[in-house]
């Protein structure tokens, strides 16, 4: 297994974005809108985008298209993902199940309705970051 970046702990204590082999891990997912407007001049690097996201400070990642905030499953779908090539696996957007559409794997499905019933079906996911395959963990 190659790891594209460990980010330095020294930049942030909080990491946002990390890539293991070419599957990228966040929040919300990187867009092509955010790449194009906050970064477009590392459009080519993985690395530097995922490094220049985890010391981006609150004025980038407040904006609604960052990896904290994008909801890539309503209206970004596969075309707005980027690099569109490297599987992105997010949680973020409260989901019924998870569900995988082109390179986006969406994940959060322990949500609640706000008298704490489960919206989701509560299920844990593993990714191989190799074949870029996923299960339900437990069956």
């Amino acid at each position: 297994m190659k790891v594209l970046i460990i980010p330095d702990v020294h930049l942030k204590p909080e990491i946002f974005d990390w890539a293991i082999d070419d599957v990228l891990f966040s929040l919300a997912g990187l867009t092509k809108e955010f790449v194009e407007f906050y970064m477009n001049e590392l459009r080519d690097d993985v690395n530097a985008m995922i490094k220049a996201v985890n010391c981006f400070g609150d004025d980038v990642l407040w904006d609604e298209t960052s990896p904290i905030w994008a909801r890539s499953q309503d209206g970004y779908r596969i075309g707005n993902v980027y690099p569109p090539d490297l599987m992105q696996v997010v949680g973020h957007t409260p989901m019924r199940r998870i569900e995988q559409e082109g390179n986006l794997l969406t994940t959060d499905v322990f949500s609640t309705w706000s008298d704490g019933r489960s919206y989701g079906e509560e299920r844990l996911c593993w990714v191989d970051t190799v074949t870029r395959k996923w299960g339900y963990c437990n069956g």
